[in-house]
């Protein structure tokens, strides 16, 4: 019965397109927002290699293979996201 109430007013399409939206597979290389992170480490070390820091672009190339290798390792998105915050540090 309650069921069919969220059905009715929307809401369980709601929770699950958001549910979608920040643990689903948005398409076959882009998992979630934790891939759009880990694309954002690509490019700061692109632009710290641009700008000629060579240790800042060492540092993020190693944090960007980290980051990739725990996302083929595919670890619980919690842990991921706090490895990805951890390796933001550097």
């Amino acid at each position: 019965m309650l069921r069919e109430a969220l059905v009715d007013d929307g809401l369980l399409m709601a929770t699950s397109s958001l549910r979608r939206a920040f643990l689903g597979d948005w398409n076959r290389f882009v998992r979630d927002p934790l891939d759009v992170l880990r694309l954002v480490f690509f490019a700061a070390t692109v632009w710290a290699a641009l700008q000629g820091d060579t240790k800042a672009a060492f540092n993020m190339a190693l944090a960007t293979v980290v980051v990739v290798i725990a996302r083929f390792a595919y670890l619980p998105r919690l842990y991921d996201l706090a490895l990805i915050a951890a390796l933001s540090l550097t």
